[in-house]
């Protein structure tokens, strides 16, 4: 790489990391306030904390669009599409975590999954490179709401929380919480 090159790499990892993990902090905790039972069942036994954030890895789609632009290898039919070799593809990389292949009943919140290969921070070559940072991002985060604010609610109902797009997530603007 060129210096250039490297500062903006670097910048764009920044970036990117920092907003990812923001959002994904505020969607989780969104998550959890509007459907308190989870919030409580996170309360009652901290054991679920890591499956839990893999869960919400899982169910929240960090991306509201498709994902990065993928160019094929090779020849590849995927549910009855030819996609030829150099030719460009979008998908939707969330909708893996609601596959009821890989998933037992995947639109329910279960923090008890036995296995759970999300592919919140993608795959193979195009795995995310702060997953680990991120992942001890989330786990500080909402153990630290846990353990300061257990009777934390929201302030109004769902319908009253604010959405701002982002340049890479989608998030709350504003998180109007009690306790």
């Amino acid at each position: 790489m060129t210096e250039v090159e490297a500062v903006r790499t670097g910048i764009g990892i920044l970036m990117a990391g920092h907003e990812t993990s923001l959002s994904m902090i505020s969607n989780v905790s969104f998550l959890l306030l509007a459907q308190r039972d989870l919030y409580e069942q996170l309360l009652a036994d901290r054991n679920l904390l890591d499956p839990a954030i893999e869960e919400m890895l899982r169910i929240i789609p960090l991306r509201s669009t498709g994902s990065f632009p993928r160019r094929a290898s090779e020849d590849v039919e995927i549910g009855g599409v030819l996609i030829r070799k150099g030719e460009t593809v979008i998908f939707q990389r969330a909708a893996g975590d609601r596959d009821e292949r890989v998933f037992e009943d995947p639109e329910t919140i279960r923090f008890d999954r036995e296995r759970n290969p999300h592919l919140g921070f993608g795959h193979g070559i195009h795995y995310c490179l702060g997953a680990a940072l991120a992942r001890a991002e989330l786990k500080a985060a909402i153990g630290g709401l846990l353990d300061r604010f257990p009777g934390l609610r929201l302030a109004g109902s769902v319908d009253d929380v604010p959405w701002k797009p982002g340049l890479i997530a989608r998030a709350p603007e504003s998180l109007p919480v009690t306790w």
